[in-house]
C-alpha cells in the first residue's frame, strides 16, 4: 500500500520538473515598433496589459597610445692620445740662435677622456579596446478600472415597475514609466452589454427594464475594451491587437406590491344585499 503510494508521488514530481515552467510576461509581449533605441510591445492577459521593452546600448571600440620612457646608455670610450715633442737633436746649431740646448723631455698630455652619453629612448603602446554592449529590459502592467453597476429606483422592486439600469463604464487611461521613459495605456470603451437573467437581453448603455414575474433575477453588465499604449514623444498610438471585458453583476429582488393587491382585491369582492343600493343605501350590505 504505501509503496503504491510513494510511487505515485514519485510519477507526479517527475511530471511537475517535466512541465514547463511559464515563461515570464515580456518574453509573450510582441515587439510592435521601434523608437529612441528602445524596442516596445503589448501583451494583454486576462484585464491586465503589459508594456515591455529592451534597449541595448553599443560602446564604440576606443585606441590609447602608451608611452614608456626607457633610459639608453650608450657608452663610447676614446683612447688617450699622447702627443710626443718633436726630437731634437742635442748640441745642435741655429744660425739665429746658436748652439740648442739639449731639449727637455715632456710629459705625455691625454687628448681625449673617456666619453659616455646618456639618451632616452620613448616606445609608443597603441591599445585597441573592442565595442561592448549592454542590454536592458524591463515592464509596466495597467489593469482595466473595475466595472460598477447602478440600479435606480433600487434592487428591491414590484413586479412590472420600471427600472434605469448604468455603469461606471467610460474610457479611461494609466500611466507609468518603462526604461526611463514614460509610458501611457488608453483604454477605450467599446460597447456596454446586459444581461437580465430572464433569458432578455440589451446593448443600450444604459436600458430600461421592468420584471413581470416575482423572484430573483440576476443581473450581468459587461464593457469592453480595446487597448493601445505610447511612450513619451510619440503622437500615434499602438494597438495591442486585443480586447479588454470587465464584468459586473447586481441581483433583482421582484415581490408583489401589497396595497395594489389590497385595493384591487377590495374593488372585485362580491357583495350580497337585501335590495338595490340606489334606492336605499340603508339595506343590508349598501354601507
Amino acid at each position: 500500500m504505501f509503496a503504491k503510494q510513494f510511487a505515485g508521488f514519485g510519477l507526479a514530481l517527475m511530471l511537475c520538473l517535466v512541465a514547463p515552467l511559464p515563461s515570464p510576461s515580456w518574453a509573450a509581449c510582441k515587439v510592435n515598433s521601434s523608437s529612441d533605441g528602445i524596442q516596445h510591445g503589448s501583451v494583454v492577459v486576462g484585464s491586465t496589459v503589459t508594456i515591455c521593452g529592451s534597449a541595448q546600448s553599443v560602446q564604440p571600440g576606443r585606441k590609447s597610445t602608451v608611452s614608456k620612457v626607457q633610459p639608453k646608455v650608450q657608452s663610447k670610450v676614446t683612447s688617450p692620445v699622447v702627443v710626443k715633442p718633436a726630437p731634437r737633436k742635442a748640441n745642435q746649431y741655429d744660425k739665429h740662435r746658436g748652439w740648442v740646448t739639449p731639449p727637455v723631455k715632456a710629459k705625455p698630455k691625454v687628448v681625449a677622456k673617456p666619453k659616455i652619453s646618456i639618451k632616452k629612448v620613448v616606445k609608443k603602446t597603441t591599445k585597441i579596446t573592442p565595442p561592448s554592449s549592454t542590454s536592458k529590459s524591463a515592464e509596466v502592467s495597467f489593469n482595466v478600472q473595475d466595472l460598477a453597476v447602478s440600479v435606480s429606483p433600487g434592487l428591491q422592486v414590484a413586479a412590472g415597475q420600471v427600472l434605469l439600469f448604468g455603469t461606471n463604464a467610460s474610457t479611461h487611461f494609466g500611466r507609468g514609466n518603462i526604461l526611463g521613459k514614460n509610458a501611457e495605456v488608453r483604454f477605450t470603451l467599446r460597447q456596454v452589454g446586459w444581461q437580465f437573467g430572464d433569458d432578455t437581453e440589451s446593448s443600450v448603455a444604459n436600458p430600461q427594464k421592468a420584471f413581470w414575474s416575482e423572484g430573483q433575477f440576476e443581473v450581468v453588465a459587461n464593457a469592453t475594451y480595446s487597448v493601445a499604449y505610447r511612450l513619451a514623444g510619440a503622437t500615434s498610438w499602438n494597438p495591442s491587437g486585443a480586447e479588454i471585458t470587465t464584468s459586473a453583476k447586481v441581483i433583482i429582488e421582484v415581490g408583489v406590491d401589497l396595497e395594489t393587491q389590497t385595493q384591487e382585491t377590495a374593488d372585485r369582492r362580491v357583495l350580497l344585499v337585501g335590495e338595490q343600493c340606489r334606492a336605499d343605501l340603508s339595506v343590508f350590505g349598501c354601507g
